[in-house]
């Protein structure tokens, strides 16, 4: 007897049984994951929301510290920022799902559009989000590193705005390493593999005039500004950085 109203799903979103449990897998291309255990009730970070945002099915407060399990929904207008002390910040697009603290990755991502911007100089600090049976990641820990993951039902997108950040499959052997202005993909079949550099923006298109004031107020402002260029429904985080302005550890 078929079970009515279920659907198949894609490889690229089964569990593995085998999870947490990703030994080798991006070794010997360009460093490995760090993934750190967060202790129970220990905060991962502290959230700021704007729009229509739910924390484990609750309407989420202006403010609040991010804890292990905490699921966070973000509707049409809603946008996140977590910011993680001696790591960085991970902006949370519009439409989406995302888990904190599981399976000893900073996060998972369901389905939706974040950015994660590690911080320079800021040493191990875990910025790892799952997504399927994959994992974004940063291959060399303290140097600063912006990306930006999509997850849609016709799979998920990872593009590198700066620094160097990874992509690898959380068993097996498949990894690629992205430098600025490259994008990997997986598809739904679970197939791994790196884009084409984009070409430079045409002409006539949108100047980054604004970028030089948002620079002087916060580097990490000017930086997500980049970000929210590239659409996915990030730009609704960037108003949030004027009140989450990190400071990196290599700056007074």
């Amino acid at each position: 007897m078929v079970a009515l109203g279920l659907k198949r799903t894609p490889r690229f979103f089964q569990p593995s049984a085998h999870l947490p449990l990703r030994q080798g897998a991006a070794q010997g291309v360009a460093g490995e994951a760090h993934t750190q255990a967060v202790p129970a009730g220990t905060g991962i970070g502290s959230l700021h929301s704007s729009g229509e945002v739910s924390i484990n099915g609750l309407r989420a407060p202006e403010e609040q510290t991010v804890l292990p399990g905490d699921v966070v929904n973000t509707g049409r207008d809603g946008a996140v920022v977590v910011t993680v002390p001696g790591a960085g910040i991970l902006s949370v697009g519009a439409a989406t799902e995302i888990t904190f603290g599981v399976d000893q990755y900073f996060a998972t991502l369901k389905q939706g559009t974040v950015a994660i911007h590690s911080l320079q100089g800021a040493g191990n600090g875990n910025l790892d989000v799952r997504f399927g049976n994959f994992l974004l990641y940063l291959p060399s820990p303290g140097v600063e590193a912006v990306a930006t993951l999509n997850v849609g039902a016709d799979g998920a997108r990872v593009d590198c705005r700066s620094g160097v950040v990874g992509v690898t499959a959380i068993l097996g052997a498949s990894a690629i390493i992205l430098n600025p202005g490259e994008s990997a993909t997986v598809t739904t079949a679970g197939d791994l593999q790196k884009v084409a550099a984009a070409p430079p923006p045409a002409t006539g298109a949108a100047p980054a005039t604004a970028a030089p004031a948002a620079k002087s107020k916060s580097r990490t402002g000017y930086i997500i500004l980049g970000v929210a260029a590239a659409g996915g429904g990030i730009g609704a985080a960037v108003a949030l950085l004027h009140k989450t302005q990190p400071v990196s550890p290599s700056q007074p």
